[in-house]
């Protein structure tokens, strides 16, 4: 049996992400501090609920800092486009 992504997707956005998939997980490869922000190189993988296929996708995620507290968070799957949006180019 296979899936599409917009069936996923849509699990997601409905169920969440743990009801999305039997097993997901992140794993941070490298971190970057650029000024208040940190930009983390992350892969995701995950396997669909009810599906043998994996799926895998680099992401970036950005996390910006206001003193010791978080006042900005993103994901995305553009590196380099979190760099730029930091402010440091590559």
């Amino acid at each position: 049996m296979t899936f599409s992504i917009a069936v996923v997707v849509r699990r997601i956005y409905e169920e969440g992400l743990q009801e999305a998939f039997d097993e997901s997980h992140h794993e941070v490869g490298e971190l970057f501090e650029v000024g208040t922000t940190i930009v983390a190189d992350v892969a995701f993988r995950a396997r669909a609920r009810g599906s043998d296929s994996e799926i895998a996708q680099r992401e970036a995620h950005t996390w910006t800092f206001e003193g010791e507290k978080i006042n900005r968070s993103e994901w995305g799957r553009d590196l380099e486009k979190a760099f730029a949006e930091a402010g440091r180019s590559t």
